[in-house]
């Protein structure tokens, strides 16, 4: 197999964005860039220089409408969910790029390797019943967090106490299988059918910082990324001050680096 370096990789990701672009506009689906990648596009017109990953979001309805019929259409391109692939164990969508190999100790996929991909992430409204929510806030935190437990593991460079809790921790939660948990979270996440005022990514790593109002995302503008145009949203600064403050001011030095260790490859 061919290795793959990083700024291939990066042309690679680029190319499954604009698979995900043609297709939502030929459904007249919705998506935009978010998180890291939202600043990047933003603060850098691509790219976050040491950044390697690309996440997206789309509505509640639009991402079913993708996940359900992407695959029936493309062959190079696959869209992975809990739902349609049973060693897939994430509570949020990946689409990839089939032809390319990718070797990483993430606990995503069950089989030894995975694909180049890119994340998409749903949004979901979230019910106005303050204890309704509440109490669902409490269940998806506690089985996102036993996933994260299944996922994490022993390490030579965490302290001795650190590595014997997660054992402790494992333990309590060995009876669950990370399929299990990630279909759980799924169904968790969309539990509220209806549109309501307030919206968030529930499986966003910020969590109560992802909550919005639904008018955030209401409309979508094209912007410059690397040398293409995607859609972020119009009001890109409401939704980046919440999860990140002064987004426009880079990190210190020491916090510019990726958080992945990986090894790509063509098959």
């Amino acid at each position: 197999m061919k290795e793959i370096k990083l700024e291939e990789l990066k042309s690679i990701q680029l190319d499954i964005l604009s698979k995900l672009h043609e297709f939502c506009q030929s459904r007249n689906l919705t998506y935009f860039l978010a998180g890291g990648t939202l600043i990047g596009a933003v603060r850098h017109k691509g790219y976050i220089p040491w950044d390697d990953d690309i996440d997206v979001l789309m509505p509640r309805k639009d991402y079913d409408k993708l996940t359900e019929i992407f695959n029936k259409e493309n062959k190079d391109f696959k869209i992975f969910t809990s739902f349609n692939n049973k060693n897939y164990n994430l509570p949020f969508a990946k689409l990839c790029n089939v032809n390319t190999v990718l070797q990483e100790k993430s606990g995503v996929y069950n089989k030894k390797d995975f694909y180049i991909n890119i994340d998409i992430f749903p949004y979901d409204f979230l019910p106005e019943d303050k204890d309704v929510r509440l109490k669902l806030f409490k269940k998806i935190n506690f089985y996102r967090n036993a996933l994260d437990v299944k996922n994490i593991k022993i390490s030579k460079t965490r302290s001795f106490k650190r590595n014997f809790l997660l054992v402790l921790l494992k333990i309590c939660v060995c009876f669950y299988n990370k399929h299990y948990l990630a279909q759980k979270i799924e169904k968790l996440i969309s539990y509220q059918k209806e549109e309501t005022s307030e919206c968030a990514c529930l499986v966003g790593v910020y969590k109560e910082k992802e909550i919005m109002k639904k008018e955030v995302f209401k409309e979508v503008v094209p912007a410059k990324f690397e040398n293409y145009e995607f859609y972020i949203p119009k009001d890109y600064n409401s939704y980046l001050s919440s999860l990140y403050g002064d987004y426009l001011k880079l990190p210190p030095k020491e916090k510019q680096v990726s958080h992945h260790v990986f090894k790509a490859y063509w098959r």
